[in-house]
């Protein structure tokens, strides 16, 4: 098996959507995980997965009210899937996700053969886009490249289109350079 994408997101509805059973009404999940509670508490948490296994292109699209209610439900309904993931903190990604006014991304994506890394990275990524931060724009490319995968943690402090975006090759690091900085 293999990852080719993973997104943890949440979103408030102050910015993105009407409401949350609008939005959940709306959307293309395969499991949703409570929908009253989503409406309840009136805000989305979702995971998107894309994986390979045995040559097939599978997708796992889930919502809930909360981030960890998502990552039991995918460790308990998908084991093998969830290995794949890699490992963080839930505690920092929820603290952060709080704090923002319209949402926050946490992705990880195996590089496409099909697009060029400007298209993933932006027309000019700047060296303190990744983290760590390397001397150079492409000393940071060169080491995605050599694993074959990023992580990225998009999020949105100020407005629903203010947003800070960093790159780098694991989670945790991400978080802790946002929640630090």
């Amino acid at each position: 098996m293999k990852l080719i994408e993973f997104r943890l997101e949440t979103k408030d509805n102050t910015t993105v959507y009407e409401s949350a059973e609008q939005h959940v009404k709306e959307s293309s999940c395969i499991a949703i995980v409570p929908r009253a509670e989503i409406i309840e508490k009136d805000f989305v948490a979702a995971i998107f997965i894309k994986y390979e296994k045995n040559g097939e292109k599978l997708n796992i699209i889930i919502m809930s009210y909360d981030a960890e209610s998502l990552m039991t439900w995918l460790k308990e309904h998908h084991p093998d899937v969830y290995e794949l993931v890699p490992s963080f903190r839930m505690d920092k990604f929820v603290f952060l996700a709080n704090k923002m006014v319209s949402g926050s991304y946490l992705t990880y994506r195996a590089l496409p053969t099909e697009c060029p890394l400007e298209y993933e990275f932006g027309i000019d990524p700047e060296a303190d886009d990744f983290v760590p931060e390397k001397e150079t724009v492409e000393e940071s490319i060169k080491e995605i490249v050599e694993k074959g995968f990023y992580t990225s943690l998009r999020i949105y402090p100020d407005t629903p289109v203010g947003n800070c975006v960093f790159y780098g090759t694991d989670f945790q690091s991400l978080l802790d350079h946002v929640i630090t900085d």
